[in-house]
This record gives structure tokens, C-alpha cells and sequence, in this order.
């Protein structure tokens, strides 16, 4: 007997927006997923809760000169030592930190467990028929619920626990199958903070939007899930408008003593608006919520 295959993420959305299509709600939220080509333009400049302001010296009153006063003999002052160690700043000690645990975890050298816990929740909020908003959101929770997974990582490689075949590491983990290289330029704010014996590494990605010709906000392609109505083919309908807000996704990393990452954390928050035109008429839908992905891994 054939195995049944739970949807993926890809099919969960294409399954929320058929429905909103068929009572005409013409709108998107699509597939989790990244590309490799980065698209510019679309950043909405946020300054980052770490950058430092340089203060301006304060200006000091030199006295003039005593003609009767004794001259001093001159003094030569010691150079400073430039041996010294230079502290390293601490926002790219973090976003050095967070990049090398993540592309480990991508690596195709990579062996280890993992047990994943993720939760999609994303709800209608307005629509052109506000009438079955409740309607559409019953039935995009009835699809969208908590995923738990265990994968058996051997040099990147795993069964796939959702089915036959198996599926890599490189893929498993945002951003899809780039490395992860968000830059200091995407990050606005970044923490340490200590969890028992296992410190965690944190960064906040700045905030960004997308549009339906520009779908993938370049920081959160380059460390994050991204939605991407791409992907996404109904041929009764054609899309107008789709924009999204990303508020700013939380990319986590916990090392324990021995420096080995033994968990992952991604919070990504999004809302935005759709728009499009199918079976004569125009509609609009507008979504808000979330997606949260934790991994618990253990080093074979």
C-alpha cells in the first residue's frame, strides 16, 4: 500500500490559497523557501540597537601664558603600546557565532539527531468577503498545525521522516539550500545570554518588505525562511499586488560548554496584503502571524 505523505509547507499554503480562491478571496501566502539570487531594493532601512553614537569631545580652555612663570622642562610622553589586543566588537563576535553554528549544521560533514518542533500560524485578518473570513481561517488551522519531526543526520544526509527518500541537512535549515551569511548591515540587535551551562547566541534580522515582483527581502534570504508567491500556480487567477512586512525574523543558536550548538531557533514574523483578479472579479485578502521552527540536536 502507498504511504501517505503529509503536505509539505509548500502544499499547505497552496492549499490555504485554493480555498481562499474558490470564495473568491484572491490571495496569497505561499511557500517558506529562499533563492539564490539576492533582490535589492526592497530593505527598509532600520538603524540597529548596537550601533554606538561617537560622542564629540568637549572642547577645553587652554590659559594663556605667564611671561614671569618658570618654563618647564619639556617632557617627552611615552607612546602608546600597540601591542595591546584589540577587543573584538561584540555584535560580529554573535554574528560570527550564530553564521558558523548554522553552516555546521548545513554542512554535508554533519552527523547528528535532531528533533524538530515547528508551528505555522497565520490568519485572515480582512478580506473583499469578510463574511467567510472565519470560514477561511478554520480551515487554513485545519491544515497549518504543529509539526514535530526526528531526523537521523549521517555526512548531511537523513531519512525523511515525512516520507520515502531522504533529505539534506543543507536544505533542512534556513535559508534553503544557501549558507547562511546574513551580514552586520541585516542585523539589528544581537544578544549573549547564558541558559544553565549552554550560552545563546542571538540575532534579530532588520526589518524589510516584499512585493509580488520583488518577493525575497535580501537579509532574510540570507539567514531566514522567506515567502514567495513564485511557486504558486492557480490558472483562474492573476495576481496584482502582494505585500509583505517582515517586522524582523529571530535567528537563535545554544552552545553548550564544549562550544558544540545543541539548539536552533527561527521566529519569523510577517503580515502583508494580497490582491488579484479571477472569474471576473477583483478581491483582497490580508494576513498576519508567524512561523517558529526549534531543534533540539545531539552530536553522534
Amino acid at each position: 500500500m502507498k504511504k501517505t505523505m503529509k503536505p509539505s509547507k509548500d502544499q499547505l499554503i497552496i492549499i490555504a490559497l485554493s480555498v481562499m480562491v474558490l470564495v473568491l478571496l484572491v490571495f496569497c501566502l505561499n511557500a517558506f523557501r529562499t533563492d539564490a539570487s539576492p533582490v535589492t531594493g526592497t530593505t527598509t532601512p532600520v538603524k540597529t540597537t548596537l550601533q554606538q553614537e561617537i560622542e564629540p569631545t568637549a572642547s577645553t580652555t587652554v590659559p594663556a601664558p605667564d611671561d614671569n612663570a618658570d618654563v618647564a622642562p619639556t617632557q617627552t610622553t611615552k607612546p602608546a603600546d600597540t601591542t595591546a589586543p584589540v577587543q573584538i566588537d561584540e555584535t560580529e563576535e554573535i554574528l560570527k557565532t550564530v553564521s558558523d553554528s548554522v553552516n555546521l549544521l548545513k554542512s554535508d560533514k554533519a552527523n547528528f539527531t535532531g528533533h524538530k518542533v515547528q508551528n505555522i500560524n497565520i490568519r485572515l485578518v480582512d478580506s473583499s468577503v469578510p463574511a467567510v473570513n472565519n470560514i477561511i481561517n478554520g480551515v487554513i488551522q485545519a491544515f497549518v498545525k504543529q509539526e514535530i519531526l526526528d531526523y537521523d543526520f549521517t555526512d548531511g544526509v537523513s531519512p525523511d521522516p515525512e516520507g520515502e527518500g531522504t533529505v539534506s541537512a543543507n536544505g533542512t535549515f534556513p535559508p534553503g539550500d544557501l549558507p547562511f551569511t546574513l551580514t552586520r548591515e541585516g542585523v539589528a540587535e544581537a544578544t549573549k545570554t547564558s541558559e544553565g551551562a549552554n550560552t545563546v547566541y542571538t540575532v534579530v534580522i532588520v526589518a524589510e518588505s516584499s512585493t509580488l515582483e520583488n518577493p525575497r527581502p535580501p537579509h532574510h534570504n540570507s539567514a531566514a525562511d522567506t515567502l514567495d508567491l513564485s511557486s504558486v500556480e492557480i490558472p483562474i487567477v492573476t495576481f496584482t499586488k502582494v505585500d509583505f512586512d517582515y517586522s524582523g525574523a529571530t535567528v537563535s543558536v545554544t552552545l553548550n560548554p564544549e562550544g558544540e550548538i545543541v539548539g536552533y531557533y527561527e521566529h519569523l514574523p510577517i503580515s502583508g496584503t494580497g490582491e488579484g483578479y479571477g472569474l471576473g472579479i477583483t478581491g483582497f485578502g490580508t494576513i498576519e502571524g508567524y512561523l517558529e521552527e526549534k531543534w533540539d540536536i545531539s552530536w553522534k
